[in-house]
This record gives C-alpha cells, sequence and structure tokens, in this order.
C-alpha cells in the first residue's frame, strides 16, 4: 500500500528542496505499513503528481510537542497552533524525497484513481500504472 498525500505547492518545493523533513496531519493514515513510499499530488493550480518520498515513523504530538518541530514543518508556532486547534497533530516524516516526471490529474483520471483532498492509498498496481 502507498500513502498519496495532497500537499500545497509551496509545501511540495520545501520537500523537494530538503526544507521540509516532517508533513503535519489531523488525521491518522492508519492503513500504512512502515516503512513506506508516499506520492505528492499538489492541487490547483499544478494537479500533478510531483514527486514520492519514503516514511518510516508516524507520531501522534501535541501542538506544543509540534511547536519544537516548526523548521522542520517549515510553520510558524501560530499556524501550527491554528491547524491543530488544540488536537493531537500526526506527524510524517520525510526521508529521500526526489522529485518525478509530473504526472498529470488526467492521467490519474484515466487510471480510475481521484487524487485527494488529504490522503488516499493507492494499491501496487495503481502506482505502476501511474509510473509508467
Amino acid at each position: 500500500m502507498t500513502l498519496m498525500i495532497s500537499v500545497p505547492s509551496d509545501d511540495a518545493k520545501a520537500i523537494f528542496d530538503g526544507e521540509k523533513t516532517w508533513e503535519l496531519r489531523k488525521a491518522f493514515p492508519n492503513q500504512i505499513k512502515l516503512p513506506s513510499p508516499v506520492m505528492v499530488y499538489v492541487p490547483k493550480p499544478v494537479k500533478c503528481v510531483l514527486g514520492i518520498f519514503a516514511t518510516t515513523k508516524i507520531v501522534a504530538w501535541t501542538a506544543k510537542e509540534w511547536v519544537e518541530y516548526g523548521e522542520q514543518l517549515c510553520w510558524t508556532e501560530e499556524q501550527i497552533a491554528d491547524y491543530l486547534q488544540g488536537k493531537v497533530g500526526y506527524g510524517i516524516n520525510i526521508v529521500n524525497p526526489r522529485r518525478i516526471e509530473p504526472i498529470p490529474l488526467e492521467k490519474l483520471i484515466k487510471l480510475g484513481i481521484k487524487p485527494p483532498q488529504v490522503y488516499s492509498y493507492l494499491s501496487r498496481r495503481e502506482v505502476l500504472g501511474i509510473l509508467k
């Protein structure tokens, strides 16, 4: 199972430039087995899968704990607090990010893959279809 996450273009750039080493989520991707590949989909205006990274760790921490990782999230303390609103945040570590040839939304749709609003799971067959 491969995780596909949707991230804004600024966050995708930070991931693939090596600046962002943690991705923060409100929901826990509970079907993922570690270590796992993660595909990065960027919605409007890009509408493409731009790359992939590995993850070896998912942690659940409070906003107070995440503040210590603000630089690795590329977020300020205020952004973390506003996003989590007092709830636990789930962090996905980012290992070996790499850009790939962009895979447009049209190709995903042709393969029957709906891009995620937050995250989704892809089978091995779906991943191979995307990367062809």
